[in-house]
Protein backbone atom coordinates (compact mmCIF):
# COMPACT_ATOMS: atom_id res chain seq x y z
CA UNK A 1 0.00 0.00 0.00
CA UNK A 2 1.33 3.46 -0.80
CA UNK A 3 2.23 5.35 2.28
CA UNK A 4 0.21 8.66 2.52
CA UNK A 5 3.44 10.82 3.47
CA UNK A 6 6.87 10.72 2.74
CA UNK A 7 9.90 11.68 4.60
CA UNK A 8 13.42 11.79 4.22
CA UNK A 9 15.31 8.81 5.44
CA UNK A 10 18.13 11.21 6.69
CA UNK A 11 15.40 12.52 9.37
CA UNK A 12 16.26 9.27 11.01
CA UNK A 13 19.42 8.02 9.52
CA UNK A 14 21.69 10.70 11.66
CA UNK A 15 20.97 8.86 15.15
CA UNK A 16 22.57 5.85 13.90
CA UNK A 17 26.14 6.97 15.09
CA UNK A 18 24.13 6.86 18.57
CA UNK A 19 23.74 2.91 18.34
CA UNK A 20 25.74 0.09 17.93
CA UNK A 21 24.06 -1.88 15.25
CA UNK A 22 22.20 0.28 12.65
CA UNK A 23 20.87 -1.63 9.68
CA UNK A 24 19.79 -0.83 6.48
CA UNK A 25 16.66 -0.66 5.10
CA UNK A 26 17.64 -3.70 2.78
CA UNK A 27 19.15 -5.73 5.69
CA UNK A 28 15.69 -5.35 7.74
CA UNK A 29 13.87 -6.55 4.58
CA UNK A 30 16.20 -9.18 4.00
CA UNK A 31 16.29 -10.57 7.29
CA UNK A 32 13.96 -9.27 10.40
CA UNK A 33 10.78 -7.34 8.45
CA UNK A 34 7.99 -6.31 9.68
CA UNK A 35 5.57 -9.27 10.28
CA UNK A 36 2.41 -7.23 11.48
CA UNK A 37 1.13 -4.08 13.50
CA UNK A 38 -1.70 -3.56 16.18
CA UNK A 39 -2.82 -0.26 17.94
CA UNK A 40 -4.39 -1.47 21.80
CA UNK A 41 -4.05 -0.42 24.90
CA UNK A 42 -1.28 -1.60 27.87
CA UNK A 43 -0.78 -0.04 31.29
CA UNK A 44 -4.04 2.48 30.89
CA UNK A 45 -2.22 3.86 27.43
CA UNK A 46 -2.61 3.29 23.93
CA UNK A 47 0.29 1.75 22.08
CA UNK A 48 1.24 0.77 18.69
CA UNK A 49 2.92 -2.95 18.81
CA UNK A 50 5.29 -4.11 16.60
CA UNK A 51 5.68 -8.04 15.82
CA UNK A 52 8.91 -8.52 13.59
CA UNK A 53 9.50 -11.32 11.34
CA UNK A 54 11.72 -13.15 13.95
CA UNK A 55 9.09 -13.16 16.66
CA UNK A 56 10.39 -10.82 18.53
CA UNK A 57 7.36 -8.18 19.85
CA UNK A 58 7.88 -4.45 21.04
CA UNK A 59 5.40 -2.17 22.37
CA UNK A 60 6.14 1.67 21.48
CA UNK A 61 3.78 4.55 23.37
CA UNK A 62 1.57 6.21 20.92
CA UNK A 63 2.83 9.35 22.56
CA UNK A 64 6.55 8.50 22.09
CA UNK A 65 5.75 7.97 18.62
CA UNK A 66 4.06 11.59 18.08
CA UNK A 67 6.61 12.97 20.24
CA UNK A 68 9.05 11.87 17.53
CA UNK A 69 7.38 12.32 14.05
CA UNK A 70 9.96 13.53 11.55
CA UNK A 71 7.50 15.00 8.79
CA UNK A 72 8.98 18.55 7.88
CA UNK A 73 5.96 20.22 10.20
CA UNK A 74 7.73 18.56 13.29
CA UNK A 75 11.34 17.86 12.31
CA UNK A 76 14.15 19.65 10.26
CA UNK A 77 15.83 16.63 8.89
CA UNK A 78 19.09 18.57 7.93
CA UNK A 79 19.94 20.28 11.26
CA UNK A 80 18.28 17.06 12.69
CA UNK A 81 15.81 19.30 14.79
CA UNK A 82 12.45 19.36 16.54
CA UNK A 83 10.42 21.83 15.66
CA UNK A 84 7.80 21.08 17.87
CA UNK A 85 7.10 22.35 21.49
CA UNK A 86 6.61 19.48 23.84
CA UNK A 87 3.40 21.51 25.69
CA UNK A 88 1.66 20.96 22.06
CA UNK A 89 1.69 17.10 22.64
CA UNK A 90 -1.08 15.37 23.27
CA UNK A 91 -0.45 13.30 26.37
CA UNK A 92 -4.21 11.50 25.13
CA UNK A 93 -3.04 11.09 21.33
CA UNK A 94 -4.28 7.78 19.50
CA UNK A 95 -4.04 6.04 16.64
CA UNK A 96 -6.60 6.31 13.63
CA UNK A 97 -5.29 4.16 10.96
CA UNK A 98 -1.97 2.54 11.17
CA UNK A 99 -0.36 0.67 7.54
CA UNK A 100 2.61 -1.08 6.51
CA UNK A 101 4.45 -1.01 3.30
CA UNK A 102 6.33 -4.40 2.88
CA UNK A 103 8.47 -3.03 0.21
CA UNK A 104 9.70 0.45 2.38
CA UNK A 105 9.60 -1.52 5.61
CA UNK A 106 7.78 1.57 6.45
CA UNK A 107 4.75 2.27 9.18
CA UNK A 108 2.28 4.81 8.49
CA UNK A 109 0.12 6.24 10.78
CA UNK A 110 -2.88 8.33 10.91
CA UNK A 111 -3.04 10.31 14.19
CA UNK A 112 -6.58 11.22 15.67
CA UNK A 113 -5.74 14.67 15.05
CA UNK A 114 -5.62 13.97 11.86
CA UNK A 115 -1.64 14.51 11.63
CA UNK A 116 0.15 11.80 9.50
CA UNK A 117 3.60 10.17 10.34
CA UNK A 118 6.24 7.66 8.93
CA UNK A 119 8.33 5.28 10.71
CA UNK A 120 11.29 3.42 9.16
CA UNK A 121 11.66 -0.28 10.42
CA UNK A 122 15.15 0.21 11.21
CA UNK A 123 14.49 3.06 13.34
CA UNK A 124 12.09 1.46 15.18
CA UNK A 125 14.33 -2.12 15.81
CA UNK A 126 16.88 0.44 17.23
CA UNK A 127 14.95 1.96 19.52
CA UNK A 128 13.85 -0.50 22.13
CA UNK A 129 13.84 1.14 25.42
CA UNK A 130 15.24 -0.31 28.56
CA UNK A 131 16.48 -3.22 25.09
CA UNK A 132 18.41 -0.64 23.16
CA UNK A 133 21.90 -1.16 22.58
CA UNK A 134 24.53 1.21 24.57
CA UNK A 135 25.75 4.30 23.34
CA UNK A 136 28.90 3.12 21.08
CA UNK A 137 31.31 6.19 22.18
CA UNK A 138 29.55 6.34 25.48
CA UNK A 139 29.90 3.13 26.30
CA UNK A 140 33.18 1.84 25.38
CA UNK A 141 35.02 -0.11 28.58
CA UNK A 142 37.84 0.42 30.09
CA UNK A 143 40.78 -1.84 29.96
CA UNK A 144 42.26 -1.74 33.11
CA UNK A 145 46.31 -2.02 33.18
CA UNK A 146 48.67 -2.31 35.09
CA UNK A 147 52.92 -2.46 33.92
CA UNK A 148 52.92 -4.97 32.25
CA UNK A 149 49.82 -5.30 30.14
CA UNK A 150 50.35 -1.53 28.86
CA UNK A 151 53.57 -2.12 27.74
CA UNK A 152 52.98 -6.17 26.43
CA UNK A 153 49.02 -5.91 25.10
CA UNK A 154 47.55 -2.20 25.29
CA UNK A 155 49.48 0.22 24.51
CA UNK A 156 50.15 1.34 21.15
CA UNK A 157 51.97 4.34 19.51
CA UNK A 158 50.34 6.49 16.43
CA UNK A 159 52.28 8.87 13.61
CA UNK A 160 51.74 12.27 14.16
CA UNK A 161 51.24 12.63 9.97
CA UNK A 162 48.90 9.46 9.94
CA UNK A 163 46.19 11.17 12.80
CA UNK A 164 46.09 14.10 10.88
CA UNK A 165 45.67 13.11 7.85
CA UNK A 166 43.63 9.70 8.30
CA UNK A 167 40.46 9.64 9.55
CA UNK A 168 41.01 5.76 10.15
CA UNK A 169 43.91 6.37 12.39
CA UNK A 170 42.21 9.33 14.18
CA UNK A 171 39.42 6.76 15.24
CA UNK A 172 41.72 4.03 16.39
CA UNK A 173 44.06 6.37 17.89
CA UNK A 174 40.40 7.99 19.83
CA UNK A 175 39.16 4.21 20.55
CA UNK A 176 42.92 4.00 22.33
CA UNK A 177 42.34 6.96 24.68
CA UNK A 178 39.38 5.93 25.53
CA UNK A 179 39.68 2.58 26.45
CA UNK A 180 43.16 2.94 28.04
CA UNK A 181 43.57 6.42 28.84
CA UNK A 182 47.05 7.07 27.35
CA UNK A 183 48.44 7.73 24.11
CA UNK A 184 51.90 7.75 22.24
CA UNK A 185 51.70 10.13 19.35
CA UNK A 186 55.83 10.36 17.76
CA UNK A 187 56.83 12.41 14.47
CA UNK A 188 55.14 15.74 15.59
CA UNK A 189 57.36 18.26 14.40
CA UNK A 190 59.40 19.88 16.90
CA UNK A 191 58.13 23.21 17.00
CA UNK A 192 55.11 25.24 18.22
CA UNK A 193 51.25 25.23 17.07
CA UNK A 194 50.91 21.82 16.47
CA UNK A 195 48.78 21.49 19.29
CA UNK A 196 46.26 23.53 17.66
CA UNK A 197 46.31 21.77 14.88
CA UNK A 198 45.68 18.55 16.91
CA UNK A 199 43.06 20.42 18.22
CA UNK A 200 41.46 20.58 14.51
CA UNK A 201 40.96 16.31 14.63
CA UNK A 202 39.89 15.63 17.92
CA UNK A 203 38.12 18.93 19.54
CA UNK A 204 38.02 22.66 20.71
CA UNK A 205 41.04 23.28 22.95
CA UNK A 206 39.81 24.65 26.32
CA UNK A 207 41.35 27.93 27.32
CA UNK A 208 42.20 28.42 31.02
CA UNK A 209 43.77 31.35 33.07
CA UNK A 210 47.50 30.30 31.99
CA UNK A 211 45.98 30.83 28.15
CA UNK A 212 44.94 28.60 25.42
CA UNK A 213 47.77 26.33 25.42
CA UNK A 214 50.64 26.93 28.01
CA UNK A 215 54.66 26.86 26.68
CA UNK A 216 56.36 24.72 29.77
CA UNK A 217 60.18 25.66 29.88
CA UNK A 218 62.60 24.40 32.24
CA UNK A 219 66.33 24.89 31.87
CA UNK A 220 69.44 22.69 33.62
CA UNK A 221 70.40 26.35 35.02
CA UNK A 222 67.46 27.50 36.80
CA UNK A 223 64.00 26.42 38.13
CA UNK A 224 61.60 28.78 37.82
CA UNK A 225 59.69 27.91 41.44
CA UNK A 226 56.47 26.62 40.02
CA UNK A 227 55.97 23.19 40.19
CA UNK A 228 55.53 22.78 36.53
CA UNK A 229 58.43 24.52 35.55
CA UNK A 230 60.86 22.89 37.42
CA UNK A 231 63.24 19.88 37.24
CA UNK A 232 62.44 17.73 40.64
CA UNK A 233 61.02 15.23 41.13
CA UNK A 234 56.92 15.85 40.51
CA UNK A 235 54.66 13.29 42.30
CA UNK A 236 51.47 11.17 40.71
CA UNK A 237 48.90 14.10 40.19
CA UNK A 238 45.76 14.73 37.92
CA UNK A 239 45.75 18.25 36.34
CA UNK A 240 43.56 21.20 37.43
CA UNK A 241 42.64 19.31 40.41
CA UNK A 242 41.57 23.03 41.86
CA UNK A 243 38.38 23.53 39.50
CA UNK A 244 35.41 21.22 39.91
CA UNK A 245 34.26 20.91 36.16
CA UNK A 246 38.07 19.38 35.06
CA UNK A 247 39.64 19.21 31.98
CA UNK A 248 39.15 15.44 30.86
CA UNK A 249 41.69 15.54 28.29
CA UNK A 250 45.38 16.32 29.16
CA UNK A 251 47.86 16.80 25.78
CA UNK A 252 51.15 17.77 25.66
CA UNK A 253 54.11 17.72 22.89
CA UNK A 254 57.80 17.80 24.04
CA UNK A 255 59.71 20.38 21.72
CA UNK A 256 62.90 19.94 23.43
CA UNK A 257 64.85 18.32 25.88
CA UNK A 258 67.20 18.21 29.17
CA UNK A 259 70.56 16.75 28.35
CA UNK A 260 70.89 14.68 31.03
CA UNK A 261 69.56 11.13 33.08
CA UNK A 262 65.89 11.13 34.69
CA UNK A 263 63.15 13.33 33.52
CA UNK A 264 60.61 10.39 32.59
CA UNK A 265 57.17 10.60 33.02
CA UNK A 266 55.38 7.51 34.73
CA UNK A 267 51.74 7.12 34.37
CA UNK A 268 48.99 5.28 37.15
CA UNK A 269 45.83 3.58 35.82
CA UNK A 270 43.54 5.44 38.70
CA UNK A 271 40.63 3.26 37.67
CA UNK A 272 42.43 -0.37 38.29
CA UNK A 273 43.37 1.48 41.39
CA UNK A 274 40.41 2.60 42.46
CA UNK A 275 39.05 -0.85 41.64
CA UNK A 276 41.31 -2.80 43.88
CA UNK A 277 40.70 -0.31 46.68
CA UNK A 278 37.39 -1.42 46.59
CA UNK A 279 37.87 -4.64 47.04
CA UNK A 280 40.58 -4.69 49.44
CA UNK A 281 39.21 -1.97 51.39
CA UNK A 282 35.86 -0.94 50.88
CA UNK A 283 35.61 1.13 53.99
CA UNK A 284 38.61 3.35 52.64
CA UNK A 285 36.89 3.49 49.07
CA UNK A 286 33.81 5.01 50.53
CA UNK A 287 35.29 7.51 52.28
CA UNK A 288 37.31 9.00 49.77
CA UNK A 289 34.20 8.95 46.99
CA UNK A 290 32.87 12.34 49.55
CA UNK A 291 34.27 15.79 49.15
CA UNK A 292 37.46 15.96 52.24
CA UNK A 293 40.36 18.23 50.71
CA UNK A 294 39.40 21.31 48.92
CA UNK A 295 41.90 21.99 45.88
CA UNK A 296 42.96 25.65 45.15
CA UNK A 297 45.42 27.59 43.25
CA UNK A 298 46.20 31.54 42.68
CA UNK A 299 47.07 31.99 38.84
CA UNK A 300 50.21 33.99 39.40
CA UNK A 301 51.76 32.51 36.07
CA UNK A 302 49.99 34.81 33.94
CA UNK A 303 48.15 37.55 35.99
CA UNK A 304 46.65 37.82 39.63
CA UNK A 305 43.28 38.04 38.14
CA UNK A 306 42.60 34.26 39.22
CA UNK A 307 42.05 32.54 42.04
CA UNK A 308 40.70 29.01 41.63
CA UNK A 309 38.98 26.76 44.69
CA UNK A 310 37.13 23.40 44.18
CA UNK A 311 35.23 20.94 46.55
CA UNK A 312 35.60 17.38 45.01
CA UNK A 313 35.84 13.99 45.96
CA UNK A 314 38.90 12.12 45.35
CA UNK A 315 36.91 9.25 43.59
CA UNK A 316 33.91 10.12 41.88
CA UNK A 317 30.89 7.68 40.86
CA UNK A 318 28.07 7.38 38.93
CA UNK A 319 24.58 6.67 39.34
CA UNK A 320 25.45 2.96 38.55
CA UNK A 321 28.75 2.92 41.08
CA UNK A 322 31.27 2.77 38.83
CA UNK A 323 34.28 5.48 39.23
CA UNK A 324 34.23 7.77 36.23
CA UNK A 325 37.01 10.28 38.00
CA UNK A 326 40.64 10.77 40.14
CA UNK A 327 41.02 14.03 41.71
CA UNK A 328 44.03 13.98 43.23
CA UNK A 329 47.03 16.48 43.47
CA UNK A 330 49.23 17.25 46.80
CA UNK A 331 50.22 20.87 45.01
CA UNK A 332 46.92 22.14 45.24
CA UNK A 333 45.67 20.78 48.49
CA UNK A 334 44.10 23.07 51.45
CA UNK A 335 44.27 22.25 55.05
CA UNK A 336 40.37 23.30 54.56
CA UNK A 337 38.59 19.57 55.60
CA UNK A 338 34.48 20.66 56.17
CA UNK A 339 34.35 17.46 58.12
CA UNK A 340 34.33 15.83 61.46
CA UNK A 341 37.28 16.12 63.34
CA UNK A 342 36.88 12.03 64.45
CA UNK A 343 36.51 11.51 60.17
CA UNK A 344 40.11 13.98 59.98
CA UNK A 345 42.42 10.74 60.31
CA UNK A 346 40.48 7.94 59.24
CA UNK A 347 40.06 10.21 55.80
CA UNK A 348 43.75 10.42 55.78
CA UNK A 349 44.59 6.67 56.39
CA UNK A 350 42.28 6.22 53.45
CA UNK A 351 44.07 8.44 51.00
CA UNK A 352 47.06 6.43 51.80
CA UNK A 353 45.52 2.91 51.18
CA UNK A 354 45.00 4.64 47.91
CA UNK A 355 48.33 6.12 47.18
CA UNK A 356 49.79 2.42 47.93
CA UNK A 357 48.26 1.20 45.21
CA UNK A 358 48.53 3.71 43.19
CA UNK A 359 52.87 3.98 43.36
CA UNK A 360 52.87 0.63 43.38
CA UNK A 361 55.85 -0.60 40.95
CA UNK A 362 54.12 -2.74 39.01
CA UNK A 363 51.31 -0.45 38.57
CA UNK A 364 53.66 2.08 36.89
CA UNK A 365 54.56 2.39 33.29
CA UNK A 366 57.33 5.13 32.18
CA UNK A 367 58.29 6.71 28.87
CA UNK A 368 61.10 9.11 28.21
CA UNK A 369 59.72 12.26 25.98
CA UNK A 370 61.37 12.93 23.30
CA UNK A 371 61.65 15.80 20.88
CA UNK A 372 58.45 15.09 18.30
CA UNK A 373 56.88 12.53 21.32
CA UNK A 374 53.01 14.08 21.89
CA UNK A 375 51.29 12.16 24.32
CA UNK A 376 47.29 12.28 25.27
CA UNK A 377 45.91 11.20 28.80
CA UNK A 378 42.88 10.77 30.10
CA UNK A 379 43.16 13.32 33.19
CA UNK A 380 39.89 12.00 34.69
CA UNK A 381 40.95 8.17 35.02
CA UNK A 382 45.05 8.83 34.95
CA UNK A 383 47.53 10.12 37.16
CA UNK A 384 50.82 10.51 35.94
CA UNK A 385 54.50 12.60 37.71
CA UNK A 386 57.55 12.72 36.49
CA UNK A 387 61.33 11.47 37.44
CA UNK A 388 63.50 14.44 38.74
CA UNK A 389 66.40 15.02 36.56
CA UNK A 390 70.36 14.73 37.22
CA UNK A 391 73.49 15.15 35.54
CA UNK A 392 72.40 17.48 33.08
CA UNK A 393 74.15 19.33 30.20
CA UNK A 394 72.86 23.11 30.01
CA UNK A 395 69.98 22.72 28.19
CA UNK A 396 66.49 23.06 27.88
CA UNK A 397 63.09 21.39 28.34
CA UNK A 398 59.79 22.87 26.47
CA UNK A 399 56.66 21.44 26.28
CA UNK A 400 53.38 22.60 24.66
CA UNK A 401 50.29 21.83 26.57
CA UNK A 402 46.57 21.87 26.28
CA UNK A 403 43.60 20.71 27.37
CA UNK A 404 40.63 19.18 26.05
CA UNK A 405 36.64 18.18 27.53
CA UNK A 406 35.49 14.97 26.83
CA UNK A 407 32.15 16.06 25.61
CA UNK A 408 34.27 17.88 22.74
CA UNK A 409 36.67 15.14 22.03
CA UNK A 410 33.24 12.64 21.74
CA UNK A 411 31.77 15.30 19.76
CA UNK A 412 34.59 15.37 17.05
CA UNK A 413 35.05 11.51 17.40
CA UNK A 414 31.01 10.79 16.63
CA UNK A 415 31.64 12.92 13.78
CA UNK A 416 34.55 10.39 12.48
CA UNK A 417 32.76 7.64 13.09
CA UNK A 418 29.62 8.81 11.10
CA UNK A 419 31.82 9.60 8.32
CA UNK A 420 33.76 6.54 8.31
CA UNK A 421 30.22 4.47 8.31
CA UNK A 422 29.15 6.52 5.42
CA UNK A 423 32.44 5.38 3.21
CA UNK A 424 31.98 2.17 4.39
CA UNK A 425 28.32 1.60 2.64
CA UNK A 426 29.05 3.96 0.35
CA UNK A 427 31.85 0.89 -0.63
CA UNK A 428 29.98 -1.75 0.20
CA UNK A 429 27.05 -0.72 -1.70
CA UNK A 430 29.75 -0.18 -5.06
CA UNK A 431 30.76 -3.58 -4.51
CA UNK A 432 27.44 -4.96 -4.64
CA UNK A 433 26.21 -3.50 -7.64
CA UNK A 434 30.06 -4.73 -9.39
CA UNK A 435 29.55 -7.89 -8.25
CA UNK A 436 25.50 -7.98 -9.43
CA UNK A 437 26.87 -6.66 -12.89
CA UNK A 438 29.42 -9.48 -13.18
CA UNK A 439 27.32 -12.55 -11.87
CA UNK A 440 24.87 -10.64 -14.49
CA UNK A 441 27.09 -10.96 -17.35
CA UNK A 442 27.96 -14.34 -16.52
CA UNK A 443 24.42 -15.95 -16.26
CA UNK A 444 24.08 -14.14 -19.57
Amino acid sequence: MENPVKIEPMAFEDEAVLHAKWPSIDEVRASNPIKGVAAKSEGGDRVLEVEWASGERQVYPCMWLRDHCRCTICFHAEHQTRLTDFMELDLNIDIKTVTVNDVDQTIAITWTDDHQSLYYANWLLCNRFDQTEADPIRSIEPAYWDASTLENDHMRTFKYSDVIDSDHVLYDMQMQLKRVGLVLIQGTPAEKGHMMKLSDRIGYICGTSYGTTSQIYGSSDWAFGHPSYGLEYRPLHSDYSFIDDSHGVFAMHCISQIDGKGGEYFFVDGYKAAQDLQKTNPEAFQRLTKPCWEGRVKAWVVNDKHYHHSVSAPIKLNEAGEVTKLTLCDFWRTSVMRLPVGEVCDTYRALRALKDLLYRKDHTFCHNLQPGDMMLIHNHRLLHGRKDYHDTKPSTVHLETGYFKWDSFDTRMRKVKMNLDKKEKSNNSTASKVNGHQSNGIQR
